[in-house]
């Protein structure tokens, strides 16, 4: 067993030095050294740092009944950590209950044991369970204030917009203001991210001088567009902060239809900015800027997507229907089972929660497509005849 520092007199303890390589019956570390009272109260819970193997953390999952549901998404992520060797010690905990549960840490032990990958960690051992709704009762830390905290200039901009741009990338070149299906990012991933892209950071500068169009969605598309063209970029920031003299001009109608935008619409401003972007690099003058209901989210001229998606390990693991749930989720599953493809019709007949209600079959339609994760496909009619139909093809992911 590695050398364990003891603690000092005021019963806190000041380090650990070395690494524990042992199971919980080979460690039995007295906290609070010098408080005979204290050490006696919790005579029975043990504090170790050692290395958690897949085979130690699937002898501590086997007895996780009274946690949480898995998070999915989360746990895919960390798998990814873990591949990437990202994963640091950085003093949380993996806590069991006196009765063997996991009351913290099951994430990063099913992903330890699905990977297949050690990792280094504290544990604590012995915590009545009673105690389990204490746990995570305090504000957790955002990744915003972790990455402030280690020196990044204008943190809460910066983390929105490399959260949207790493959205973009997870959901397969699409953006809304809302970033289901895709990552949640951490200060680690923000850090990688950042040193992939550091041209993010001027991203945030130039559209956070304006205060029409100033979010993390904003801050992402600059980038964006700067990959295709720094000078398209610069005069997008510009014309949304200062409008343009030229009132033909793409972006200036983007600017005017941002103003004159009302809330419910703003779920279409990402597919606009791209729009606009377009039709500035081809030089075409839209009146207007209209979004159909059977419109997939448009592609950006000359942007290197898979590319991009590489730089920063955009993983092939996402599921694209995570965070939908209930009738949408239910008509993209069934939808995926038939081969990606399904008219409204198909989906009220097929489908017995939609059964003879086209409406509400059309509503879990419209939202596939809002989401990014289909688009309207107009069927031809067979040589018998008849009229084409409306249906919806999964995108591929």
């Amino acid at each position: 067993m590695g050398k364990i520092a003891k603690a000092s007199g005021n019963g806190h303890v000041n380090r650990i030095k070395g690494k524990a390589e042992a199971v919980e019956d080979d460690i039995n570390i007295a906290l609070f050294h010098g408080n005979e009272s204290m050490k006696a109260k919790y005579k029975n819970i043990r504090a170790f740092l050692t290395i958690v193997t897949p085979e130690i953390a699937a002898f501590w999952l086997c007895k996780n009944s009274k946690n949480r549901k898995l998070n999915e998404m989360h746990s895919r992520h960390l798998q990814d950590v873990l591949k990437a060797d990202h994963f640091v010690l950085n003093g949380e905990t993996i806590v069991i209950s006196d009765e063997g549960h996991v009351l913290d840490g099951q994430h990063r032990l099913t992903a330890c044991v699905q990977t297949g990958i050690s990792f280094e960690s504290l544990v604590v051992i012995g915590i009545p369970s009673k105690r389990f709704d204490t746990l995570d009762a305090g504000r957790t830390r955002t990744a915003a204030e972790a990455i402030g905290i280690s020196g990044e200039v204008n943190c809460r901009a910066v983390s929105a917009a490399v959260q949207q741009f790493v959205t973009f990338l997870d959901r397969g070149g699409s953006t809304r203001s809302n970033t289901e299906h895709s990552r949640k990012v951490t200060a680690s991933l923000i850090h990688e991210v950042l040193r992939v892209h550091p041209g993010i950071r001027a991203s945030v500068l130039a559209m956070n001088n304006g205060n029409l169009f100033r979010n993390g969605q904003s801050m992402a598309l600059h980038y964006l567009f700067s990959t295709v063209s720094v000078s398209k970029a610069c005069e997008f920031a510009d014309v949304m902060e200062n409008g343009s003299d030229d009132r033909g001009r793409p972006f200036n109608v983007l600017r005017e239809n941002i103003i004159r935008m009302d809330p419910d619409a703003r779920r279409t401003i990402g597919v606009k900015c791209v729009k606009a972007f377009n039709a500035e690099m081809t030089g075409l003058r839209p009146k207007i800027l209209k979004v159909s209901r059977m419109e997939a989210f448009p592609a950006i001229n000359g942007l290197e997507l898979e590319r991009l998606q590489r730089s920063i390990a955009s993983p092939c693991s996402v599921d694209p229907a995570d965070g939908i749930e209930g009738d949408t989720l239910d008509a993209f599953r069934w939808i995926e089972s038939r081969g990606g493809y399904a008219t409204v019709r198909d989906i009220a007949h097929g489908m017995r929660r939609f059964r003879n209600d086209t409406a509400k079959a059309e509503q879990a339609a419209r939202w596939l497509v809002a989401e990014g994760l289909a688009e309207w496909s107009v069927s031809t009619p067979s040589e018998a005849g008849g009229r084409p139909r409306d249906g919806i093809k999964l995108l591929a992911r």
